[in-house]
């Protein structure tokens, strides 16, 4: 997702705050929802939810899946993304275990469900990721247009890290079962120039630039950060996650710069009842915009109730008392 915007051949960004509009997709615990600074509109009737917002010439982009189904780990429903406000289907109606990802060249989108990697709506054959394999079928998280290139990542058929770059396969971070129990897992992508980014997971937070390993330290109180859900290049490496304490609880929200942690301001306070989890982050201009929820939980046998929110420049501001915020973008 790009999100900084420059208004000179120097790259200032001086973008007035009075024609700032922020973009975010999510759900409201029901629907999926994009809100434009604050303003919910609700993208679809059924079920389901909104996961990337990407903004392209004059066009918004929403991934996301309607008539969802099912509980968690075994939803079903409708892979989508809307142009605009008008939706387009991805496949069939199915299982909907990952969230999804666009990518727009010229006239092509290009989406990511996990699943598969797909190309104006057409399933890619993508090398690494047989249909008949007996161990793995591979996933593909995420897909990012730089220039020419098409990328997508995900892991192949044998557990290994990979992207791919106009459908050829490069190994991020190989598997061997044989020796490790831990196998990689991909989230999100991000290309600037030459270098490739891939966030997720290897036995914590992780992102690989170039197939080098950069983890997410583990902290002196015992926190660490299980997994990177984005990743954005701005001139430093931004990311996001969880924050979880030994016992697994889940510490207060920041966000990562270079995989040092920045704290974000909370309304609520943190404690075992009520978490925080970010989802995505934008810089535009000197501000930083982090979008993500909390969960509140009522007690052991009832599912939390997820409240939707972002940050600008540190300061927590609500959404919606329910749902989700996935994913920032400003312009």
């Amino acid at each position: 997702m790009h999100c900084t915007k420059s208004t000179g051949g120097s790259g200032g960004n001086t973008v007035p705050p009075n024609d700032t509009t922020i973009f975010i997709a999510g759900n409201n615990g029901t629907n999926p929802i994009l809100w434009k600074n604050g303003s919910p509109e609700t993208l679809s009737q059924t079920s389901g939810s909104a996961y990337q917002v990407l903004l392209s010439g004059n066009d918004i982009y929403v991934t996301g899946v309607i008539q969802e189904t099912g509980m968690p780990g075994g939803k079903t429903g409708q892979y989508v993304y809307w142009k605009n406000g008008s939706s387009i289907n991805i496949g069939s109606f199915g299982n909907v275990a990952y969230s999804a990802s666009i990518a727009v060249s010229g006239p092509d989108v290009y989406y990511a469900n996990g699943y598969s990697g797909w190309k104006n709506g057409t399933m890619l054959s993508l090398p690494g990721i047989p249909t008949d394999s007996a161990f793995s079928q591979g996933t593909v998280k995420a897909t990012f247009v730089s220039g020419y290139y098409i990328y997508f990542a995900g892991t192949d058929s044998n557990a290994n890290a990979v992207d791919w770059k106009n459908s050829t396969m490069s190994i991020v971070s190989a598997y061997n079962r044989f020796s490790s129990n831990d196998a990689p897992i991909v989230s999100c992508l991000y290309v600037v120039g030459t270098d490739v980014y891939v966030g997720g997971m290897l036995h914590a937070g992780v992102y690989w630039k170039n197939g080098t390993t950069n983890f997410l330290p583990h902290l002196s109180d015992g926190s660490f950060v299980p997994d990177i859900n984005s990743i954005l290049v701005a001139g430093n490496v931004f990311s996001t996650g969880q924050i979880l304490q030994l016992g697994n609880h889940t510490l207060g929200p920041a966000y990562w710069k270079d995989t040092v942690e920045q704290d974000l301001q909370v309304i609520t306070s943190t404690s075992s009842v009520t978490t925080y989890t970010t989802t995505s982050v934008c810089v535009f201009g000197t501000d930083i915009y982090v979008a993500g929820y909390s969960s509140t939980y009522t007690s052991p046998q009832s599912a939390p109730l997820d409240s939707a929110v972002y940050w600008k420049n540190g300061i927590e501001i609500s959404l919606h008392s329910s749902g989700m915020a996935n994913s920032i973008a400003v312009e």
